[in-house]
């Protein structure tokens, strides 16, 4: 018995040494509940989430709290508002990067205001 018990502790430990860390962050970029993919501000960059379902409607500002940083699907806690689950598809990003791929998933005819007259917004820039 005191094996068993043992050995579940043993178990639970490692899983919660896996879990992915909670990081701290703010929606940077959003246009919900317009657009489904938005933009994170964390202290390691910027991370690129797209919604799966729960909370549905972000504004830009509100805090989040989460595994910002470990890509995949996961659940985030919205300060006030509720959890959502979301895929991090990229994290450490630049800010240029996350307002390519803002622009070209959430206004694909409409330019980052940040680009030069005539540059048209990519997922995947060319080099």
């Amino acid at each position: 018995m005191v094996r068993t018990i043992f050995a579940a502790a043993l178990l639970v430990r490692a899983a919660c040494a896996s879990s992915p860390e909670a990081v701290q962050g703010e929606v940077a970029l959003t246009d919900s509940p317009f657009c489904e993919f938005f933009v994170v501000k964390t202290e390691h960059g910027f991370s690129l989430l797209d919604w799966r379902g729960g909370l549905y409607v972000i504004a830009e500002g509100d805090p989040v709290s989460g595994p910002l940083t470990t890509t995949g699907l996961h659940a985030f806690v919205f300060a006030g508002s509720g959890d959502m689950r979301a895929e991090v598809e990229e994290a450490g990003v630049d800010l240029a990067r996350a307002r390519l791929a803002y622009y070209a998933r959430c206004h694909p005819t409409k330019p980052d205001p940040s680009l030069p007259a005539g540059t048209v917004a990519s997922v995947h820039p060319e080099t």
